[in-house]
C-alpha cells in the first residue's frame, strides 16, 4: 500500500488568502440600502381608505388585483393585472376574457420570476398584491380542489390519471364535510402556497406589498359584577395569525393607510378694470383673492398605540406621513429617502 504526505500550508490566514483560496465574494465596509420600491412590506387600512389608490400611484408597480375591482385613480401610474371591461368580465393584458383564481396568478408570478432572473429589461420594481385575503380564497379553493381530487383518487386509483388530467375549477369546491378532507391540512396548504409566491418573488430582487384590511372585532373580556360578559372591540386584520405568522419577520416594516381630507389653499387674482377719470383712462389693479378647496389626502401610520402590534416602524420614517395627488408613491419615496 502505497502512502502520501500532504504538506499543509502555515502563516497567517489574511482574508486575501480566504478570498482566494475559498472564493469568497462578500461585502465588507460598504453600505448597502435597501430602496422603497424594492422592500418586504406590509400595507394594512380600513375598507375603501387609499390603499388600492396607493399601490395604484406608482409609477413602477405592478398590481395583481386579486379584488377585481375598477381602478381607483384617474390616471393610475402602476400596471394593473387583470382589470374589468365595460361588460364587467375581468380581461388580461391582451384583452382576453379571464376567470381570476389562483393558478393563473401563480403564473403571473412565475413569469415574473423569471422574467427578472433573465435580465429582462423594463420590469415593474414592486409587486402588489391587492389584496391578501382575496388570494387566500383562491389558493384555499385550489387546495380544496387537490384534496378532493386526490381523496377520489385514493377512492378509485384507476381513475388516478384522470382526476390529475382534469382542468381546475374554482366552481368545483363545494364540500359538505371539511373535516373528511383534513380541513386544517387545506388552510396549512393555501397560506404555504402565498407565502412562497412571496418569497419568491422577494428573492429575486422585487419589492412585495401583500395588502390587508384592518377591522375591529368584538372579543370577550370578562364578566361583570351581575355575572353578564363584557365584551369590547379589539384591533385585528382579514387574515389569520396563521398567515400573518408566515410572512411577518420577514417584512421590512408595516404601515396603516388612511383616507384623510385636507384643504389646499389657492391665490387667485381679479382682471385689471380699465376706468376713465377726468378724461383719462386709469387702470384698478385686480385684487388677489384666496380660494380653499378640499382635498383628498393619503394618510401614512407607522406607529399607533390602538395598532402597535401589527405595525413594524422603519427607522428614520416619521410617525404620520400627508400624501395627496396621483402621485402619492413618489411622494412616499421622497420621504423614506430623506
Amino acid at each position: 500500500m502505497t502512502t502520501s504526505v500532504q504538506t499543509l500550508a502555515s502563516g497567517p490566514t489574511t482574508a486575501a488568502t480566504m478570498a482566494n483560496k475559498y472564493k469568497v465574494a462578500g461585502v465588507k465596509g460598504q453600505e448597502a440600502p435597501k430602496p422603497l420600491n424594492r422592500c418586504f412590506m406590509h400595507m394594512m387600512g380600513p375598507y375603501a381608505n387609499g390603499k388600492s389608490r396607493l399601490a395604484q400611484s406608482c409609477e413602477t408597480g405592478f398590481v395583481i388585483n386579486a379584488d377585481c375591482n375598477p381602478t381607483t385613480n384617474d390616471h393610475p401610474l402602476a400596471e394593473i393585472w387583470p382589470v374589468p371591461d365595460s361588460t364587467g368580465m375581468m380581461v388580461d393584458g391582451d384583452g382576453n376574457h379571464i376567470q381570476l383564481n389562483w393558478l393563473l396568478v401563480r403564473a403571473m408570478i412565475d413569469r415574473l420570476v423569471k422574467m427578472q432572473r433573465d435580465g429582462v429589461q423594463g420590469l415593474p420594481t414592486t409587486v402588489f398584491l391587492d389584496s391578501l385575503p382575496s388570494l387566500l380564497t383562491m389558493s384555499c379553493r385550489w387546495s380544496t380542489w387537490r384534496l378532493i381530487r386526490d381523496a377520489e383518487a385514493r377512492k378509485s386509483p384507476n381513475q388516478q390519471d384522470k382526476f390529475i388530467m382534469d382542468t381546475y375549477s374554482p366552481d368545483l369546491v363545494t364540500v359538505p364535510d371539511m373535516k373528511s378532507l383534513h380541513g386544517m391540512t387545506m388552510y396549512g396548504m393555501a397560506y404555504d402556497e402565498v407565502a412562497d409566491a412571496m418569497d419568491c418573488l422577494t428573492r429575486v430582487g422585487y419589492g412585495v406589498v401583500p395588502i390587508t384590511h384592518t377591522i375591529m372585532k368584538e372579543k370577550e373580556k370578562g364578566r361583570d359584577s351581575k355575572g353578564e360578559v363584557i365584551i369590547e372591540d379589539v384591533p385585528a386584520l382579514t387574515v389569520s395569525e396563521a398567515m400573518a405568522g408566515r410572512y411577518k419577520r420577514s417584512l421590512d416594516f408595516a404601515y396603516i393607510v388612511r383616507h384623510t381630507t385636507g384643504q389646499i389653499a389657492e391665490w387667485t387674482k381679479t382682471e385689471d378694470r380699465v376706468v376713465k377719470q377726468g378724461g383719462k383712462e386709469k387702470i384698478i389693479p385686480g385684487k388677489r383673492i384666496q380660494k380653499t378647496t378640499e382635498t383628498d389626502q393619503c394618510e401614512i401610520t407607522t406607529s399607533d398605540p390602538l395598532w402597535g402590534q401589527f405595525l413594524i416602524r422603519r427607522a428614520g420614517l416619521p410617525a404620520r406621513i400627508i400624501l395627496t395627488g396621483d402621485n402619492a408613491w413618489s411622494q412616499f419615496e421622497e420621504v423614506y429617502n430623506s
